[in-house]
């Protein structure tokens, strides 16, 4: 089978080349963690098992579709088009004859991340020196809008919201090939940059598209978490402990098998020691993000063991 890296899993793929190359091009690249831990997953085609009778089915809503996901165990069936068997060291995708949607594959692939110890950030991802600091909230709180003016002052953006955290060893790096905006944001903070975005085209939501430097497919680059910081421009102000646990489990999302929720729950007690004690507006974002990169900023010290 032809194989690609995806966050330093091996990829074996047996699916038809073009599907193979669209599953590519949206999940290759990344850094992989230290010391490796070599994944493999096993993508293919065939039908799919059938469920046990005794399980449940949940609606969730990803990249605005419902969709039905039932689990067993640390088997999951997803829409009736696909089968994941998620283990430690990897694991196994079988897709139905049919085909499925990218966000199942989506689904797929960020719950046998997962299970290695990646947990998704939703959240922007900016590095400097090998560091790097994240800002997550609810969509529309400002965080693309901000990822664009820190890139538009030189900073290194590593992801604009497709970010993934790997626990054990503390790297985190970004998937997004693009920064995206919309044209009267590129306007208003980054208008040198409107030609540049104008002949990348448009996303099927209407934005505009920035490559980010050091994309994951060629570079696979990676830095040091040392914060999570949360944009909240409507209350922004101090977090007691539940709205700190409130804020890690929504910046990475609910895991549906047992290997992945074994791994994320570890993953969670680790990130909350580099949540930040407060939540931020936009204005005070930007600053706040630049003083944490600078040289002189001492990281957080991580709670539990990092291997």
């Amino acid at each position: 089978m032809p194989g690609w890296l995806s966050l330093g899993a091996q990829v074996r793929s047996a699916l038809p080349p073009q599907l193979d190359a669209e599953l590519r091009d949206f999940w290759e690249g990344g850094a992989a963690p230290w010391p490796p831990h070599r994944r493999e997953f096993l993508l293919e085609m065939g039908e799919l098992p059938a469920p046990p009778a005794d399980t449940r089915t949940h609606t969730l809503t990803v990249m605005g579709r419902d969709l039905r996901a039932t689990a067993a165990g640390d088997d999951l069936w997803l829409d009736g088009q696909l089968w994941v068997r998620v283990t430690p060291d990897g694991g196994r995708v079988v897709c139905g004859p049919g085909g499925a949607s990218p966000e199942l594959w989506a689904l797929a692939f960020t719950e046998l991340h997962r299970a290695g110890g990646w947990l998704p950030l939703h959240a922007a991802v900016v590095a400097a020196g090998g560091r790097a600091v994240a800002f997550t909230g609810v969509s529309g709180a400002g965080k693309s809008t901000a990822a664009l003016r820190l890139h538009a002052a030189g900073e290194h953006v590593l992801a604009e919201d497709r970010a993934f955290w790997h626990a054990p060893s503390g790297v985190v790096t970004g998937l997004d090939r693009h920064l995206r905006a919309y044209e009267d944001s590129l306007d208003r903070f980054a208008p040198a940059l409107l030609p540049l975005a104008r002949a990348q085209g448009r996303d099927a939501h209407g934005k505009l598209r920035l490559p980010l430097r050091g994309a994951p497919a060629s570079a696979g680059s990676g830095a040091q978490l040392t914060r999570l910081l949360l944009l909240d421009p409507g209350t922004p102000g101090a977090l007691d402990l539940p709205g700190r646990v409130r804020a890690a489990w929504e910046a990475t999302g609910v895991p549906l098998t047992a290997c992945a929720r074994t791994a994320v729950q570890a993953g969670v007690a680790r990130l909350l020691p580099r949540l930040g004690p407060a939540s931020l507006d936009r204005e005070a974002l930007l600053p706040a993000v630049r003083a944490l990169l600078s040289p002189g900023e001492a990281p957080p010290r991580p709670q539990g063991p990092e291997s």
